[in-house]
């Protein structure tokens, strides 16, 4: 049996996303997430906010380049992946870091709009030589137009009026 320990976390980005290439040559991407829990306080009824707890988020391979281009420093996101702890030695002290590797980012839109664009991926360069001349790669075929908005999508449902009951 597999022992796994997945967490769910809800925060901001505290960092834009960087990639770094490791001594083994393999791309991770990382950004910093903080999250701070916040409560109503009963007695005079404002909301209280607890300490922030940091993460490091990582996600490895090629798709780093698209959670760099989606997500900014400030955006609310729910990251999904697998927990552990770094520890590394300074000159004066020992630290730690709470890590998230990610399987999933999403923006969370509870706190504003967000838009969807299907990420395309390229063939390999050397696949591309055995297309014959003059074709498209299945991978860069452009979506069909039906003719409705949206692919048959309404494009604003917020902006209807409400029914009635």
């Amino acid at each position: 049996m597999s022992d796994t320990n997945q967490i769910t976390v809800r925060g901001r980005v505290g960092t834009d996303p960087e990639i770094v290439v490791t001594t083994n040559e393999k791309e991770v991407t990382r950004f910093r997430l903080a999250c701070t829990r916040s409560y109503r306080d009963p007695a005079s009824g404002e909301w209280r906010e607890t300490g922030t707890e940091w993460f490091t988020v990582k996600t490895w391979g090629p798709g780093g380049a698209v959670v760099q281009r989606s997500i900014r420093r400030g955006m609310p996101v729910l990251v999904q992946g697998t927990f552990s702890s770094e520890e590394w030695a300074g000159p004066e002290r020992t630290s730690h870091t709470n890590v998230i590797t990610a399987g999933v980012i999403a923006v969370d839109i509870k706190y504003g709009l967000v838009t969807y664009a299907k990420v395309v991926r390229q063939a390999p360069v050397e696949d591309q030589a055995t297309e014959e001349p003059g074709t498209v790669p299945d991978g860069d075929r452009e979506p069909e137009d039906d003719g409705a908005p949206m692919g048959g999508l309404d494009p604003d449902p917020w902006e209807k009026a409400p029914a009635e009951v």
